[in-house]
């Protein structure tokens, strides 16, 4: 988690010397690692607090009942917890689609560019093609706004219960 409270900027370096190492430069799959490798941990954090707002006791009942633990996991617990697994989802989700540091650091063929990058390429030194510009954004942003927009409820439910503890 220290990691989320550093400048993407600070951590190029090492980034990138160690990707390089790993051979994952130059194409998407090196950003795919990158986006995981930040995600993971508040992914974790926001998971971890919405899995203990759930009272011990409504998984004892369903032990008593007779469910296996992986039952108490798939039929009692994930079912409470689901808004905020969406949530964190959604969460993950947007900050990949928006990251531009990391993409711009990895991804060096044009075929391979994100929408953020292909976005900054409208940008030229003499002029500046708006109209182009703020299409391409609207279509940039769609995704994650219709993500968004089907999983609102869950957001919002999910995000309530990460700050409970």
């Amino acid at each position: 988690l220290a990691t989320q409270m550093m400048p993407g900027i600070v951590l190029m370096i090492p980034i990138y010397r160690a990707f390089i190492q790993l051979g994952l430069v130059g194409g998407l799959h090196g950003l795919i690692v990158a986006n995981f490798v930040f995600s993971i941990p508040v992914a974790t954090w926001m998971l971890k607090s919405i899995f203990d707002s759930i009272p011990e006791e409504i998984e004892e009942a369903a032990r008593l009942d007779g469910c296996s633990r992986l039952g108490v996991l798939f039929r009692v617990t994930l079912p409470i917890a689901l808004p905020g697994v969406i949530a964190t989802g959604v969460f993950a989700f947007i900050a990949a689609w928006n990251e531009d540091i990391f993409a711009r650091l990895i991804i060096n063929r044009s075929t391979d560019w994100v929408g953020s990058m292909g976005i900054a390429s409208f940008f030229g030194e003499l002029s500046t093609p708006w109209p182009e510009v703020m299409a391409a954004a609207i279509i940039f942003a769609l995704p994650p706004m219709v993500l968004f927009l089907a999983f609102q409820r869950y957001f919002v439910e999910g995000l309530g219960g990460a700050t409970k503890g």
